[in-house]
């Protein structure tokens, strides 16, 4: 544990600034300690505003401006402790070198890179409170049918399908016919232990020759975090999608990623070779060809989310006279 200081009236550039400092000499895993005023002394000010803290003068800032910190600065923020006159000590532990299939992967369009072996097997989506809260706001915006049909693509190990089968309670729900597909054979075979279920029925296949397997049409298709993919198409998928597999009154739900894992955490932002920080400059682009297309197609359409983007569509409904 390298040494600690003390903030009280430093603006946030010059925290930022030193800690920064700091880190740049210190290895990956290594943490770094220093004090602030206890955020939970005040309930009514803004970050920024000065604050009396046991007589002395401080600049306030809530917690959540401390846990921001610690990402921008590569780090992970870990528990705080009570030091006295009202201060906290913090403590960023530096991440280690990326740790995360983007860069120690497999390539792209390789039927294992997000197999059940994989690191990113080991994630769960619905366990990041920005996907959860996202992600059920799309369904109420959806307004699904009671008995619907739903088609995941690039389902991996099922979490999706496995937030549908299970309604309020815990109760498995059997008035909804769940579809997935995946190209991965691992994440598949995990996918079926997990989801044994009549009402569940998935494929190993490739999405793009999703005619061979006769599904049918639904009354949702989701795609989460795979249209992206450089060894597909998204654009052309999707218009496909529109046309040939989803019912008159159906709705999508395609999810694009901005974020990125390191060292076991998932941080905001999408990112691109030769940028350290979010480069959002294709994200956009995809957002807004999905948006554009699907307006134009007569959906109502929400973009939506964080670390996971959510396009979100549902066929306008003409009022009757």
């Amino acid at each position: 544990m390298v040494g600690f200081q003390r903030f009280t009236t430093h603006p946030l550039r010059h925290v930022f600034s030193i800690l920064l400092a700091e880190l740049q000499g210190m290895e990956p895993g290594s943490s770094l300690a220093f004090d602030v005023p206890d955020p939970d002394v005040a309930s009514d000010k803004f970050a920024g505003e000065f604050v009396d803290v046991g007589g002395t003068e401080c600049l306030y800032r809530p917690w959540k401006v401390w846990v921001e910190l610690a990402e921008e600065l590569g780090c992970t923020f870990c528990t705080p402790v009570s030091v006295k006159d009202g201060f906290v000590r913090l403590s960023y532990r530096k991440w280690r070198d990326e740790d995360s299939w983007h860069h120690d992967g497999k390539e792209s369009g390789d039927q294992e890179k997000y197999g059940a072996h994989s690191r990113f097997g080991r994630t769960g989506k619905f366990e990041e409170p920005s996907f959860l809260s996202a992600f059920q706001s799309s369904l109420n915006f959806l307004r699904l049918p009671p008995s619907a049909r739903v088609l995941s693509l690039g389902v991996n190990q099922g979490d999706e399908l496995a937030y549908f089968l299970q309604g309020e309670g815990g109760a498995a729900r059997d008035d909804w016919q769940l579809v997935g597909v995946d190209h991965s054979k691992t994440a598949i075979e995990t996918a079926r232990l997990r989801l044994d279920h009549p009402s569940v029925q998935l494929h190993v296949a490739d999405i793009r020759a999703l005619a061979s397997l006769n599904l049918g049409r639904f009354d949702l298709i989701l795609s989460i975090n795979t249209l992206h993919s450089p060894s597909l198409s998204g654009h052309t998928l999707l218009q496909s999608l529109v046309k040939e597999m989803l019912r008159p009154l159906g709705g999508l739900l395609i999810g694009l990623p901005n974020g990125r894992y390191r060292d076991h955490e998932l941080t905001y932002g999408a990112r691109t070779k030769n940028y350290s920080h979010p480069e959002l400059s294709v994200l956009l682009k995809d957002v807004a060809f999905y948006r554009r297309y699907l307006q134009r197609q007569h959906f109502e359409v929400t973009v939506t989310g964080k670390t996971t983007v959510f396009i979100t569509a549902r066929k306008r409904r003409t009022s009757s006279r």
